[in-house]
């Protein structure tokens, strides 16, 4: 294979592997939805079609920049996502104090997105990876009161038969591990973000395979003897 051709491929998988990510969360649920369904499940299934769709379509416009610009895609991405997953944290958290806090990091997410976005014009045309940034650390923040609470809750159950244990692991490994790349995205070289981006890629993918497979180990340990 010549080098242009492997610079194409690499190309593709930099840019398409985002989506292909959430298409395989997607289907995680899909899966786990056929053996127990769950409003929380069918909710979170919408938001994963949601976001393999419009990702896929941010991808188009990286990879073909005829197509214009694709920063506002990813902008209103990101505020759809700390709705969802906070509507989902909320859910799944209990205690006054860990639901409020949800709530608050909720509301100061949504402030921070019309401050940036609407008020300083900024939804289109420009990449806002402090506000990004905010969003990936406040669902590190509930992933963190997640395992506090499982931590304060032990029993006979195993938390490996629990399916929202390994998402919000997944959940953790990519917001955590993203959220530095999102930081320093905007101060990197532009020939190097590229690069910078494609890192973030790769943590996503390596969460949806672990949300993946620990469904699949899930649906094994219950299969009948």
């Amino acid at each position: 294979m010549y080098l242009p051709e492997l610079l194409y491929m690499s190309g593709l998988i930099n840019k398409f592997l985002e989506p292909f990510s959430y298409l395989i969360y997607t289907v995680t649920l899909v899966v786990s939805i056929y053996y127990q369904r769950s409003v929380t499940k069918v909710f979170l299934l919408l938001y994963y079609i949601f976001s393999t769709a419009i990702i896929f379509y941010g991808s188009l416009l990286a990879f073909y920049k005829t197509l214009g610009d694709n920063n506002w895609v990813y902008n209103l991405f990101f505020l759809v996502t700390i709705v969802v997953l906070s509507c989902y944290f909320h859910r799944v958290l209990f205690g006054r104090g860990k639901k409020t806090l949800v709530k608050i990091l909720l509301v100061v997410n949504i402030l921070l997105f019309v401050w940036y976005d609407i008020v300083l014009k900024k939804f289109d045309g420009y990449y806002n990876n402090q506000v990004v940034a905010f969003c990936f650390l406040s669902i590190v923040a509930y992933s963190f009161l997640y395992f506090h609470q499982l931590i304060n809750n032990v029993n006979e159950e195993s938390i490996l038969l629990d399916f929202d244990f390994w998402l919000i692991s997944g959940y953790l490994l990519y917001f955590l591990g993203a959220f530095f790349v999102i930081l320093f995205y905007q101060n990197a070289a532009v020939s190097q973000r590229g690069f910078v981006w494609g890192l973030q890629s790769i943590i996503l993918f390596l969460s949806a395979i672990i949300t993946l497979s620990g469904n699949l180990w899930i649906r094994n340990q219950n299969k009948p003897a």
